[in-house]
């Protein structure tokens, strides 16, 4: 259950699993939900857990409410420690209410592909999925209402029909090769090299390289590597901002000290060690100093 701070949207993929899982159980399937924090399953025991489950049940990730600052989410822990025996939720705070709604941030969550590897058959909410998702093609439509789950639970119990759906959604997440590492490279590269200062582009297509040669390989870590390699390219190219003009004086001084390959394997040990990287790999990283 996300914090209320973020808004309805954020928790409605916890109600949705706690109510259509009530619906299932009843029907007579095997349920295993939980949705505590302090019971999640991390790392290598995410994946064996889901290749164990014929069916998962999701919807895009996301927020209604952009608290930019944290001081909603403030409020509401000031507001927890004086309410210890009271549950707030996204609708009875009333700060919360006024805001939520005004816009909606949602996201293809990682989830999705990862069932879609485990070979479960995916029961969504409808939605626009990149494109690439239609219901009852790829995953079972469970209505945001439940007012369909009737058509769901006979649709479950046809499994040569699951199987079908499960496999369409593999080979369009996975197997296609549409949301692949090496997909991501080349397009991020060819889009950055478009705009890249003259004076650099040797040392970009040194990067390039290794970066196209990176996705071939199959090392478990390799996606780190991906991600903070991207992500210093685009920063180094943001010259209209300080942190880029920083970070491209960084990375071009350090590539040429160290060499490309030497400086892509400091980035990907960071990357291995550093934990908030891995949880969030996207965020910008102090690079290497030069003298």
């Amino acid at each position: 259950m996300m914090p209320p701070h973020l808004g309805v949207y954020a928790q409605e993929k916890a109600h949705q699993t706690t109510e259509f899982s009530r619906h299932v159980r009843e029907a007579g399937f095997i349920v295993d939900v939980i949705t505590r924090v302090e019971d999640g399953i991390v790392g290598a025991d995410w994946p064996k857990f889901l290749r164990k489950c014929e069916f998962t049940v999701g919807m895009k990730g996301g927020a209604s409410i952009a608290d930019l600052y944290g001081l909603l989410y403030a409020r509401v822990e000031a507001r927890r420690q004086r309410r210890t025996h009271h549950h707030d939720t996204a609708e009875s705070v009333s700060f919360l209410r006024r805001r939520d709604g005004r816009h909606r941030f949602s996201a293809f969550s990682p989830r999705l592909f990862e069932a879609a590897a485990a070979g479960a058959c995916q029961v969504l909410r409808p939605d626009y999925y990149l494109g690439v998702l239609e219901p009852w093609v790829h995953y079972l439509p469970l209505n945001s209402d439940f007012s369909n789950v009737q058509e769901v639970l006979l649709a479950m119990r046809e499994l040569e029909q699951c199987q079908a759906i499960a496999n369409n959604s593999y080979e369009q997440l996975i197997d296609s090769g549409k949301f692949s590492y090496r997909r991501l490279v080349d397009d991020a590269v060819n889009d950055l090299l478009a705009d890249s200062p003259s004076a650099v582009a040797t040392t970009w297509c040194e990067m390039v390289t290794y970066l196209r040669r990176a996705t071939q390989l199959c090392e478990p870590d390799t996606m780190h590597l991906h991600d903070a390699a991207v992500h210093l390219i685009h920063e180094t190219l943001s010259s209209h901002h300080k942190v880029g003009q920083f970070a491209q004086k960084q990375v071009t001084n350090s590539i040429s000290q160290l060499g490309c390959f030497d400086w892509f394997r400091e980035q990907y040990e960071n990357a291995r060690t550093d934990s908030l990287s891995l949880r969030t790999p996207w965020i910008w990283r102090s690079l290497l100093s030069v003298d």
